[in-house]
């Protein structure tokens, strides 16, 4: 028995031995990360928010960290193309997923096919942003008030049509949300992302698209491009003082935010995700970056991994609710 017994110890000690190799090499490679380029995946083609929020910090958080970061754009599906990516790559800090609302929230809470867990297959490093959409209209089509969008589109239903950034997405369920309750018919026309969503309404192959102001200020309200009707939010936007809310605007219960994070694969050491939290949160409290926030009417979300991954949680729960609403079903 006693050399059973000492054999068992020997084994229990090869054991131990084992399993901390794992937890040093972690720890190894949380010490000497990054010591090659980080991809920022974004799951919208260029000009989207998402993209041009990635385009901002990519360049921040590789100066800090003396490391590239390459943003790297895989539209498509309601951003679950570019999710899948990130879910799949090895757990190392090496592939994040810049995104949000969209593949974790939305298209989920309308059945998607999608195939990866959004409540378990990532870990939330950091939230970074919370904003409120625009409803914006082509100029040429002579509307110039929620008040008269809604009776062209009662005097002739089914003539009006809205660019989405795809089928589940923010802008669709925001187009059918106001749609039904101003008690019309608006037809939803998907793209790939919010850039050719949005340049269609201003070439006026759609009649409107909900966006944020980010993605639509300088380069379409300021030249006479696109007319922006009401915001989807509780306050007007600094820069647009001029644009109400949709309850000023005379249609109440219509409020659809957005919002931005960071995200790594599930298993992603504790330590990396820290860091990056850090380098994330440094580099969207740059001056030039927190301004265009503010004028935008974009909320900064500075927080722990643990409390964003909180928001996250109770944003998915929302998001069913608003699509049970709509009605709006994977197609």
């Amino acid at each position: 028995m006693t050399a059973s017994f000492t054999r068992g110890l020997g084994t229990l000690a090869a054991l131990a031995c084992l399993l901390t190799i794992p937890a040093g090499a972690a720890a190894q490679s949380a010490d000497d990360y990054p010591n090659r380029p980080i991809r920022m995946i974004v799951g919208s083609s260029t000009g989207g928010p998402n993209d041009i929020r990635a385009r901002q910090l990519a360049p921040k958080m590789a100066e800090s960290m003396k490391a590239s970061v390459v943003v790297e754009n895989r539209p498509g599906a309601s951003g679950s193309i570019a999710a899948e990516a990130v879910a799949r790559a090895p757990a190392d800090g090496y592939t994040l997923l810049l995104g949000g609302v969209n593949e974790l929230a939305v298209f989920p809470a309308i059945g998607g096919q999608i195939r990866y867990d959004p409540a378990k297959d990532f870990v939330t490093v950091a939230h970074l942003t919370f904003g409120w959409p625009l409803l914006l209209v082509n100029p040429n089509a002579g509307i110039k008030s929620v008040a008269e969008l809604i009776a062209r589109a009662k005097a002739a239903p089914d003539s009006l049509t809205c660019g989405t950034e795809g089928h589940g997405t923010n802008s669709h369920l925001g187009c059918a949300l106001f749609a039904k309750r101003a008690g019309i018919s608006i037809r939803p026309v998907p793209y790939k992302g919010a850039g050719p969503a949005i340049m269609d309404t201003a070439g006026g192959q759609v009649t409107m698209t909900v966006a944020y102001l980010v993605a639509v200020e300088k380069q379409f309200i300021e030249p006479g491009k696109l007319l922006p009707l009401a915001i989807f939010g509780p306050q007007r936007l600094p820069s647009q003082p001029n644009v109400p809310t949709m309850t000023e605007a005379g249609l109440t219960g219509v409020e659809i935010s957005g919002w931005i994070g960071l995200f790594a694969p599930a298993g992603t050491p504790p330590a990396i995700v820290q860091r990056l939290n850090a380098e994330a949160i440094k580099g969207m409290r740059d001056p030039v970056i927190a301004e265009s926030l503010r004028m935008a009417g974009t909320l900064s979300m500075t927080s722990s991994p643990a409390v964003a991954a909180e928001f996250v949680k109770k944003e998915q729960e929302r998001w069913k609710g608003i699509a049970g609403e709509t009605g709006i079903k994977v197609e």
